[in-house]
């Protein structure tokens, strides 16, 4: 009897061990044939490649050079998963007989965003009612754009995303659920369920809306508020504690101009909202035959009742939105916008090209720990954003060479130094200085700080010029 035990797991380990080293044939070379695919395009390259007992394909240390967009992704993870390590195996198969997989994951870990180099590739886009909502009391400025996050010191955030889709035939839905988050700035953490019978055909007329059933977001702040609220202080000549209660006013007027009028728990909501670390949770499961296309046309009462729509700001629930509502004035406030005095035209996009990366300095010199919200309970504890520690002082690495700032050191020895105080120079000038908490060999980590609160910042090797040691 034990000897026939001893046999079963002999077989069943060499059995999966035959399968585990296909499947990782199998992922070296299908990978090998993409980047064959995509080497007219862009050269990608990756430091390793595996896949783990559970079926999960992960590709670390990423490289994507495009020489027609004259820049360099890099990624710390790429990984997915179709099942199990047999039906990642079996996937073209099974595809090909029309056996779609019941789970499907994919996950992007790290993806550093290169905004310095993007800034003069992403065409101009004007402004919605939203974004005018969003920056009033923000200087001349009526859109969050990439020279915004720039100056806000998002010249290189890193993203990261996770998406799990579930294939349910017996209900006929699909499910996806998972997370986008910006580090340093939010994390959005989302759950959408689709009509399987419909979906794919939503998906191709453009409209995937009309196959939703339900669907979940939750918005948590993580630094975007302040560095927002800096920001904005900045180009108005206000304190960072003073901003929000002058963006408020500025957002009733605003709205109250166009004949919108917001109840006061909106506005308390609102409050709550654009305060630190709040979190916006968010979910809808319309009643049967109701577009979501069509809810433009109705009053906040009827859309409520119509979507089931449950809407919380810190986990207390919005159930009055406005007095008074009308989606054409809503709509019109970006072009009633334009037409203010003083206000930037945004028809001409010859302008967007010219302008250049915002004076943050003066703004990170004022700000101070934001007002907190009252009512709905945000739990700021004023932490900094990203951008607080750092200067543009046009100084390049060559000029520092001297080591009057410290020692320099190769950054592929950063990991020796963990805890230490450490100054660095990026390739566009900028400089950092805060205390090294991590090094993988791609990347460090960075903790800054400002006015008590602090921050950790990841930056990859590839945009750092000069790394300094300073003296302990």
């Amino acid at each position: 009897m034990i000897s026939g035990i001893k046999k079963l797991v002999i077989l069943l380990v060499v059995v999966g061990g035959g399968l585990y080293l296909a499947a990782q044939w199998k992922v070296d070379k299908e990978l090998k044939k993409e980047l064959e695919k995509a080497a007219p395009y862009a050269e990608v390259t990756y430091d390793k490649s595996s896949i783990n007992l559970a079926g999960v394909i992960s590709v670390e240390g990423v490289r994507v050079r495009s020489d027609t967009m004259q820049m360099t992704l890099n990624i710390d993870e790429v990984a997915w998963s179709l099942g199990n390590l047999y039906q990642t195996l079996m996937a073209d198969v099974n595809i090909q007989q029309g056996k779609f997989p019941e789970k499907i994951y994919m996950r992007i870990a790290g993806l550093e965003l290169p905004l310095d180099e993007l800034a003069d590739k992403i065409p101009p886009v004007p402004p919605g009612p939203t974004d005018i909502i969003s920056t009033a009391s923000c200087g001349d400025v009526q859109t969050i754009g990439v020279s915004e996050l720039m100056a806000m010191g998002y010249d290189r955030p890193d993203l990261s995303f996770d998406v799990t889709m579930h294939n349910d035939e017996s209900a006929n839905e699909y499910t996806l659920r998972g997370m986008l988050q910006m580090a340093a700035a939010a994390r959005l953490d989302y759950e959408f369920v689709l009509d399987r019978s419909i979906a794919m055909g939503a998906l191709m007329m453009g409209s995937p809306e009309e196959a939703f059933r339900s669907m979940s977001l939750s918005l948590k702040d993580e630094g975007y508020n302040n560095a927002e609220a800096a920001f904005c202080s900045g180009r108005e000549g206000v304190r960072n504690s003073d901003y929000l209660d002058k963006h408020l006013a500025s957002v009733r007027n605003l709205l109250e101009g166009a004949d919108l009028v917001p109840s006061e728990e909106l506005y308390t909501a609102y409050r709550a909202y654009k305060s630190p670390e709040s979190e916006v949770s968010f979910s809808i499961k319309p009643q049967p035959n109701v577009k979501l296309s069509d809810m433009a046309f109705y009053d906040f009462a009827t859309i409520q009742s119509m979507l089931n729509l449950d809407l919380k700001v810190n986990g207390r629930p919005l159930t009055q939105f406005f007095n008074h509502w009308d989606a054409a004035k809503f709509h019109g406030l970006a072009a009633n916008a334009h037409a203010l005095p003083g206000a930037s035209s945004f028809s001409d996009e010859s302008m967007w090209a010219e302008e250049t990366e915002l004076d943050y300095e003066s703004a990170v010199e004022s700000a101070v720990e934001s007002a907190v919200g009252t009512e709905y309970g945000s739990n700021s504890t004023g932490s900094a954003n990203n951008s607080y520690a750092e200067t543009n002082t046009g100084q390049s690495a060559a000029a520092q060479e001297d080591g009057s700032d410290g020692v320099a050191v190769a950054l592929e020895n950063a990991g020796d130094y963990i805890g230490r105080d450490i100054k660095l120079v990026r390739s566009n000038g900028k400089e950092y200085e805060g205390k090294l908490s991590k090094a993988d060999g791609r990347k460090i980590w960075l903790v800054v700080s400002h006015d008590g609160g602090e921050a950790t910042i990841p930056l990859h090797f590839s945009a750092i010029e000069a790394f300094y040691v300073l003296p302990e």
